[in-house]
């Protein structure tokens, strides 16, 4: 039997897309587990500008908002409709509590209201297994990614490096010891009064940069990340070493 999910969940659901989860939310139609044959997004970037980073309680207000209206749109696109599903997922944590309630009760409404199984997702696993989706417009179908294999992992406070030796066999072996790599960058671009979200202002302030204006300290040995950010003041850093 042909598998079409329509998920709705307001998480992010790719690990090559860098916005935190709490302000995107894509509804993807999945057709045999691997290809995609819809997928809308919609930003809340815009909202939590003036705020520097994500105000969980603004994001989660959204979502209400937009949720119902970018599930139809989904299935629109994917030309198909409700009765036309098999599944309904929808992510079921880790994340934000307020966005993950809002997808949730609306994944449980939509999925009693028409009789078809929901299936809960974890966040992190969604994240990984996007690497196996492909558009359905494509020429060719790729190949699926082989195992073992390694996953770098990049949602919000999980940020991780995993070792996946078969479906559902993880084995962590670093992960961020501090701040998450979106919040580094969050809280770089505040302390040099670029815009928000610092990602994309601090690459695009770097490409004008010079690679070897200053010294950096090599790496620390072992697996784990740290990206804590501390703010310099007069010009000297948390150690009291010149910056």
């Amino acid at each position: 039997m042909d598998m079409k999910i329509t998920s709705a969940q307001p998480a992010g659901a790719g690990v090559r897309n860098w916005n935190p989860p709490a302000t995107r939310r894509p509804p993807p139609v999945i057709e045999n587990g691997r290809s995609l044959l819809s997928n809308v997004v919609a930003s809340q970037i815009d909202l939590h500008v003036k705020y520097g980073g994500v105000f969980p309680e603004v994001a989660s207000r959204q979502h209400i908002k937009t949720i119902y209206a970018i599930i139809d749109q989904a299935l629109q696109q994917a030309h198909m409709t409700l009765a036309d599903m098999d599944a309904i997922a929808v992510t079921r944590g880790p994340g934000l509590a307020g966005s993950l309630v809002v997808g949730m009760n609306t994944a449980k409404g939509l999925a009693l209201a028409s009789s078809l199984p929901l299936i809960g997702v974890n966040h992190l696993e969604g994240h990984i297994y996007s690497s196996w989706v492909y558009p359905a417009d494509v020429e060719s179908i790729p190949l699926a990614p082989q195992f073992p294999l390694m996953a770098l992992l990049v949602s919000g406070g999980h940020t991780e490096l995993n070792l996946i030796t078969g479906h559902l066999t993880y084995k962590r072996l670093g992960a961020t010891l501090d701040d998450a790599a979106g919040e580094a960058f969050d809280k770089v671009a505040r302390l040099l009064g670029l815009p928000y979200p610092g990602g994309p202002s601090v690459q695009n302030a770097a490409a004008e940069g010079q690679p070897a204006g200053f010294p950096l300290p090599p790496g620390s040995p072992g697996r784990d990340l740290g990206f804590l950010v501390q703010r310099a003041e007069n010009g000297r850093d948390a150690s009291g070493a010149p910056v």
